[in-house]
């Protein structure tokens, strides 16, 4: 088995603001990852302030899609 660490940092807006609520059109998604993966995010989450998961993935997936 092989198992990703991996830092998200880079990853995220400068503006975390702009998902601060919840849009009106989010739709809910099921994603598994590996136990350490959610462990990382959660940390990052916790240390920098970030509302929540949903955001920092969001924001994340966001930042990589504009830089596709």
């Amino acid at each position: 088995m092989c198992y990703l660490t991996a830092d998200f940092s880079p990853y995220l807006p400068f503006c975390y603001s702009l998902f601060l609520e919840t849009p009106d059109n989010a739709e809910k998604v099921n994603v598994t990852l590996p136990g350490h993966v959610i462990r990382q995010i959660d940390k990052y989450v916790t240390t920098h302030g970030i509302k929540s998961r949903s955001v920092f993935i969001a924001s994340a997936a966001l930042e990589k899609l504009t830089h596709a």
